[in-house]
């Protein structure tokens, strides 16, 4: 626990802004973008940017906030092109920032959103269908920027009592790889009671997510 917190201060002492984000809905961008928002605040103040004109991230802490148990970090709407212009007056005392970006519908947005950042998570389903969008958002994050890019894999195996990746899983960090993407060993699992704390501060499963990908993002941007 001593390691996990002198690592989540050393990552918010960098002033970061990480954008979750593929061009494609329902791989899991906003579950991975509250998780990990919720989990950097242990160490300092976090804002969420919600750049998604569906408004999920701020749905969810509306949720939450009437659950009587509010989100930690600091949830903001601003699904705009203008969000590069605007990021240091919407999340001014933040150390770190966490932007959900939106889909492919959105695309001006989506590109502001990813370029804004100093750190891209691109959450790719362990399913070879989902992977058609990534390579048009990794030109985007790899343009006009030194952004690290990591993907993390979501909706993967038990993680917690598999260690045998399934085929798909490894089809597509395969995949993942010949582009030049480094996979993050953090993984979202299937869990149903995931997908239910929508609306809720994250427990159990969902905030170890968080916590672990927190720390390896430090990790990795440490080294």
């Amino acid at each position: 626990m001593q390691t996990r917190t002198h690592t989540r201060a050393t990552l918010l002492g960098m002033s970061l802004v990480i954008a979750i984000a593929l061009l494609k809905g329902g791989v899991g961008k906003t579950t991975t973008a509250v998780a990990l928002a919720e989990a950097a605040t242990v160490a300092g103040p976090v804002t969420l940017l919600d750049t998604d004109p569906m408004g999920a991230a701020v749905r969810w802490s509306v949720l939450a906030e009437e659950s009587g148990k509010p989100l930690e970090a600091a949830v903001i709407g601003h699904p705009s092109a203008s969000l590069g212009k605007r990021l240091g007056a919407l999340a001014r005392d933040s150390a770190v920032v966490v932007i959900d970006a939106p889909p492919p519908g959105a695309l001006t947005i989506a590109q502001a959103a990813i370029q804004a950042a100093s750190i891209v998570i691109v959450p790719v389903p362990a399913r070879m269908a989902d992977l058609d969008r990534v390579p048009a958002t990794l030109d985007i994050a790899r343009q006009g920027g030194q952004r690290r890019v990591y993907a993390v894999m979501t909706f993967a195996r038990n993680v917690d009592s598999d260690d045998r990746r399934t085929n798909a899983e490894v089809a597509a960090r395969a995949a993942l790889g010949s582009w030049g993407v480094d996979v993050l060993d953090t993984a979202l699992p299937p869990r149903v009671t995931i997908a239910n704390q929508y609306g809720t501060r994250p427990r159990g499963a969902l905030a170890k997510y968080g916590v672990d990908l927190l720390d390896e993002i430090t990790r990795r941007t440490t080294e």
